[in-house]
This record gives C-alpha cells, sequence and structure tokens, in this order.
C-alpha cells in the first residue's frame, strides 16, 4: 500500500522517506547574483512532494495542507520560516 500523508505519525514517516531522495537530487551549490537563497531546492521539492502524495490536487489545497502542518514540517524539514504562498507557487 502506497504510504499518503496523514495525520500523526505517517506525516513523518513520509517526510523522512521523501528527504533523502530529494537532498540527494540537490545540485552543487552555485554561485548566483542576487539576493541569497532563503530556501534550498530539496526543501521546496520535499514539501511539494508531501502535498502531492497527500492527494491535494491545487497548489492553494496543497498550500492550505502544509500550513495546518507548519510546526511539523518545519521541524523534519529544518526550515528557519515558513515560506509564502508565492514562494510555494
Amino acid at each position: 500500500m502506497i504510504a499518503t500523508a496523514m495525520e500523526g505519525g505517517h506525516l513523518h514517516a513520509l517526510v523522512r522517506m521523501i528527504l533523502p531522495v530529494v537532498q540527494a537530487a540537490e545540485p552543487p551549490n552555485q554561485r548566483r547574483r542576487g539576493a541569497p537563497v532563503s530556501y534550498t531546492q530539496w526543501q521546496m521539492a520535499a514539501m511539494v512532494l508531501v502535498g502531492i502524495l497527500s492527494r491535494r490536487k491545487s497548489k492553494s489545497a496543497q498550500y492550505r495542507y502544509l500550513t495546518e502542518r507548519r510546526a511539523d514540517l518545519m521541524a523534519l524539514l529544518k526550515l528557519v520560516r515558513w515560506p509564502s504562498r508565492s514562494t510555494y507557487f
């Protein structure tokens, strides 16, 4: 059975399964112009995957779902601050 992001321990288990995959896909650090990056690509990719695997179809529904579980996800993904709606989109 496919694990989906549900209440409680399922969310933690799902994020723990996703983390090694998205961290391995992170490109090496490259110097870029402009403001420093607040969120790494693997953190945003993990958030998107959790939203998709929780069977939320629209970006708005995914963002609402993730925001409801903000405290858990911030700790699991080591986020300093929560991304805004426009950043997630």
